[in-house]
């Protein structure tokens, strides 16, 4: 039996310099195009169905989050959305409903699936000229091998999936794979794979790559070392970032939470403080539960006295068992799985699904940031309120109008790489 490899690379870079508006063919968009472009897909991912799965696409990231929060971490729910949502295509009997219980599928239509994924890629490339965002996917398929033209036309129309044929046997076929990653990912994930084994039948590959900057940056000349408090209850030196203004803002029994806007403010970094002390696995776990919606929901403006650590780290992971557990077990037993959608002669099965990540948060952005909200008052000076990063905390890229969470993670020590 052949198996398949499923890799998700994102990419959260902060930094400099705006969107050039290229689409896939390299051609410039003009803005009046590229917002034309961007208020169809935010209106399709808006809709019901869509909005379904974003909300379970945002659970699934905190549930794959919460197990490897013992350190820094970070997982991207959109590159496993739209990795997953390739091999979903080709899923039938049992091992499709254990994916559809997983990954909160139920009730939506595989149509639906594919549209509200076909969206927030189409949204990505035009979502704020001061913000880049792009998703790319592509399949890579053994030469002595054959995929369903329908699942391969499928992928390619819902998720622009480029197609290559690829001989697994050849030593220098990682650099091949590897390459597009790293191009696709602006450099910033070189690598995905070490080897490829003749006998594996397709990878199917996702990369997401974010470069913002902060609406209103943080000075550097008010950057300081400050005590970080780590959870093992040692005292660290981090270069602390500071800035006051007015922001969206959360707090509710010693949980905090601020809203940072990126470029045009569509795109933001939501950061939350968990109490201090609580297991912060356990914390995250809660947020697939409902907490993360009660933190969206209710936040407000306020003016916010804000302490954030620079940090800059990589991260990888298997994600296997922790799908695993969430019951999708068939997917990844040979002579079990079902990806007879994929090819009929039902011989493939997943191997694994990798993750990889890289993150880099400055005073310029996320070297800066990106997107949404903020306000005023008359009679009386507005209470300010703190948000003092300085012990592990979570945090998260949002796309506000649609709820999307682009990236999520956790930072148990800044200073870690």
């Amino acid at each position: 039996m052949n198996w398949i490899l499923v890799v998700g690379a994102a990419a959260l870079l902060a930094g400099c310099g705006g969107n050039d508006l290229t689409d896939e063919s390299g051609s410039s968009k003009t803005l009046k195009e590229s917002e034309s472009v961007r208020n169809s897909a935010t209106k399709q991912l808006i809709d019901a169905p869509s909005k379904k799965l974003i909300a379970a696409q945002s659970s699934l990231g905190f549930k794959l989050l919460a197990p490897v929060s013992g350190a820094n971490a970070s997982i991207s729910p959109v590159s496993v959305s739209q990795a997953l949502g390739m091999v979903y295509n080709g899923a039938g009997g049992e091992t499709k409903s254990q994916m559809e219980r997983a990954l909160g599928y139920s009730g939506l239509q595989l149509a639906e699936i594919n549209s509200a994924n076909r969206a927030a890629r189409i949204l990505a490339d035009n979502i704020d000229p001061k913000v880049e965002l792009r998703i790319a996917n592509s399949i890579w398929v053994n030469k002595n091998l054959t995929l369903e033209p329908t699942f391969l036309k499928t992928n390619d129309e819902s998720y622009a999936a480029e197609v290559s044929s690829l001989d697994f046997s050849n030593p220098k076929s990682p650099d091949t794979v590897n390459g597009w990653v790293s191009q696709k990912t602006k450099g910033r994930i070189p690598s995905i794979l070490d080897q490829i084994s003749p006998d594996a039948g397709a990878l199917l590959i996702n990369a997401v790559y974010f470069k913002g900057v902060w609406s209103e940056p943080f000075a550097k000349d008010a950057t300081r070392p400050s005590p970080f408090h780590l959870s093992s209850g040692q005292t660290a030196d981090v270069q602390m970032m500071h800035r006051h203004g007015s922001y969206e803002f959360f707090e509710r029994e010693e949980n905090k939470a601020v809203k940072i806007p990126f470029g045009s403010n569509r795109l933001s970094m939501i950061l939350i403080l968990p109490p201090a002390g609580a297991p912060l696995s356990e914390y995250v776990s809660s947020l697939a539960n409902g907490g993360w919606d009660s933190i969206i929901g209710n936040l407000h403006s306020a003016d916010v006295d804000l302490a954030l650590p620079k940090f800059t780290f990589s991260f990888a992971a298997s994600l296997k068992s922790s799908l695993a557990n969430l019951g999708v077990k068939d997917l990844f037993v040979p002579g079990k799985a079902d990806l007879s959608m994929m090819r009929k002669a039902n011989d493939l099965f997943v191997q694994d699904v990798i993750h990889k990540t890289w993150i880099q948060v400055d005073e310029e952005g996320a070297e800066a940031a990106a997107s949404t909200d903020v306000t005023v008052g008359v009679t009386s000076l507005p209470k300010t309120v703190s948000f003092t990063a300085d012990r592990p905390f979570v945090w998260a890229i949002v796309d506000s109008p649609s709820g999307m969470i682009l990236f999520a993670g956790v930072v148990q020590d800044p200073r870690a790489k």
